[in-house]
């Protein structure tokens, strides 16, 4: 075998590894969003992968071009789980509504970072605890169906919390927001 050819050789084995790694996350991603539809009894055009420009991707569609890769190697996904498919008529309750983001959700984004780690998925998500936002890890292993069960509850907390919230929780954020506003004016003036 000549020096190119083991070059070939060495490329190529790059490449079909390359491949794999690749695959085997997407399988990860696809296997999520089906397992999480399942969890939530939700039906099945109602949870999606979002792209970067957050266009929406079905799990049987190109799922690779809503993943992302971070600095340590994890892939990243949003997923967007549309609760009430209509349009929320603003006219009915006026411009202000829409300008102070009074407007009820009609559905949640949450999202997930995971790499392989063997047989197993290291799997990442953001969690809203007594102290704010944090951090909760699972690891799951694809074919053991009790271990999805952890990530899965995790994943449906923080959506209900998101969604409980409703009109008072928004309008207590407004408020919140416009006495920031008041104080960082205050302490702006009185340097």
């Amino acid at each position: 075998m000549s020096r190119f050819q083991q070059f070939v050789q060495l490329v190529s084995e790059d490449y079909r590894q390359s491949y794999d790694y690749a695959e085997s996350h997407i399988r990860f991603a696809r296997q999520l969003l089906q397992k999480l539809q399942g969890f939530l009894e939700a039906p099945r055009d109602r949870l999606f992968a979002l792209t970067a420009n957050d266009d929406r991707v079905t799990w049987d569609g190109e799922l690779q071009t809503a993943l992302r890769i971070d600095s340590q190697g994890f892939y990243k996904m949003k997923i967007l789980v549309v609760v009430l498919n209509q349009r929320f008529e603003a006219e009915r309750v006026g411009p202000g509504f829409v300008e102070r983001g009074l407007v009820p959700p009609s559905g949640v984004l949450v999202a997930a970072v995971f790499r392989q780690q063997g047989e197993c998925f290291a799997v990442e998500t953001a969690a809203l605890g007594e102290s704010g936002m944090g951090k909760q890890s699972f690891l799951v292993s694809p074919a053991v169906e009790e271990s999805w069960l952890p990530l899965l509850a995790s994943l449906t907390e923080a959506m209900t919390r998101v969604l409980a919230g409703g009109l008072q929780t928004r309008l207590q954020e407004v408020l919140d927001r416009r006495l920031q506003k008041a104080q960082a004016a205050l302490d702006w003036s009185g340097d």
